[in-house]
């Protein structure tokens, strides 16, 4: 590995925001919930607070590896 990519690699975990959380309430689809995992991943964010619906939904599985960094914490009523 360069010296280059290697300090791009730090820099970019350095730009990770482990003090900030998403926070979600009752999303009924399972694929919104896996693009707020994806987008969390982007941006940085480490966890997910998150209310299930009611009726509870199945795990849409499209991550695609974003689900490794994130922290889905799930509260169902």
């Amino acid at each position: 590995m360069t010296p280059e990519r290697r300090d791009k690699f730090i820099a970019t975990l350095d730009r990770r925001q482990p003090d900030m959380t998403l926070i979600t309430d009752q999303v009924h689809k399972a694929r919104n919930t896996a693009a707020l995992i994806r987008t969390a991943d982007a941006v940085g964010i480490g966890e997910i607070h998150s209310v299930e619906p009611k009726e509870g939904y199945r795990f849409a599985g499209t991550t695609q590896g974003s689900d490794r960094w994130v922290k889905p914490l799930v509260q169902r009523l």
